[in-house]
């Protein structure tokens, strides 16, 4: 199986940090106020990788303890995100679905709090899991 960078068959840790290391920029430039990316394997863990957090810490928070999958099959993904406490506002976004298709793109429709866009990607599946993305950016940008 080959996923949207060109790989195939790599481990999904293997796959983030090739991610990391090729198109941090392409990501950044993307979303300006930084992502994460994150790991959901076919057990349905969520798994978080050492350095894949590119995004504003003082003016986010992400509960991951609140995330969970609601399904995960070979033609669907159902994500319960974190909660994300925007700590300048004291406004948390709580109990967001995000849900599609399985395959490269954008998980449901991104939503706006306070001037931000939060997007959601699917960057790669294989036969281990999936590879997510959480985008911030201005609403302006």
């Amino acid at each position: 199986m080959t996923n949207q960078y060109g790989q195939t068959e790599n481990t999904l840790q293997d796959s983030v940090d090739s991610i990391i290391k090729k198109q941090y920029h392409k990501f950044m430039k993307k979303y300006l106020e930084g992502y994460v990316l994150f790991i959901v394997n076919n057990r349905r863990d969520i798994i978080i990788p050492e350095n894949s957090n590119f995004y504003n810490h003082e003016r986010f928070y992400l509960n991951w303890n609140t995330a969970r999958v609601a399904k995960l099959d070979k033609k669907e993904i159902v994500l319960r995100l974190p909660n994300i406490l925007d700590k300048k506002n004291n406004i948390e976004l709580v109990d967001v679905d995000s849900a599609s298709k399985r395959k490269a793109g954008i998980l449901g429709k991104p939503f706006r709090i306070l001037g931000f866009i939060i997007t959601t990607e699917l960057l790669v599946t294989n036969n281990e899991g999936v590879i997510c993305l959480i985008g911030f950016r201005r609403a302006n940008q």
